[in-house]
């Protein structure tokens, strides 16, 4: 492979790696959050076999070498599962503006402070809190989202609050934080 070709890869992985980590926010924010990872998977998984069937039965650049076929078969497969949730969560939120968002009332059960750090803590301090992870329950449902900010400081578990709720293109309801 010429020097071109590496670094090209290169600039790719790096630019998915980039753009999971500007959408994983996101992502995990879906109320839906396991179906909506099982869906993209899924989805991967189907567009991987359906492009590993076109190349090796239509293209005629097929190398004959077994290992070879195995590694090109992988990498695409690979790739498209890779791929896939990124961009359903890229195309459930295309064109919708976060104004959108409608105050839906949800009951709080409660609200963790947590400090995630991925050097570890230093010895001998205490940390100030980064993470909260606010439960609460929609629809009889007991949900979960995370945010850098407290979402509902001095609340008792059974208020009634509101949460602004943005619902997108393929229904994947997500939290405006």
């Amino acid at each position: 492979m010429s020097k071109f070709r590496w670094i090209a890869v290169g600039l790719i992985i790096l630019g998915i790696v980039a753009a999971y980590t500007q959408e994983l926010p996101v992502m995990m924010n879906y109320l839906q959050v396991g179906l909506f990872w099982r869906t993209g998977l899924l989805i991967g998984l189907f567009t991987g076999i359906a492009v590993l069937l076109f190349f090796f039965f239509k293209s005629n650049s097929v190398p004959e070498d077994v290992v070879a076929k195995m590694r090109l078969g992988s990498s695409i497969l690979f790739t498209c599962l890779m791929l896939c949730p990124l961009f359903l969560s890229w195309t459930n939120r295309l064109g919708i503006p976060k104004d959108s968002a409608q105050e839906t009332f949800v009951i709080f059960e409660s609200e963790q402070a947590r400090y995630s750090s991925r050097f570890g803590n230093p010895a001998g301090t205490k940390q100030q809190a980064n993470q909260f992870i606010l439960f609460f329950f929609k629809d009889g449902q007991l949900l979960r989202v995370n945010g850098q900010h407290p979402f509902f400081p001095g609340a008792q578990r059974g208020d009634t609050l509101p949460l602004k709720i943005n619902t997108g293109r393929w229904g994947y309801q997500w939290v405006e934080l």
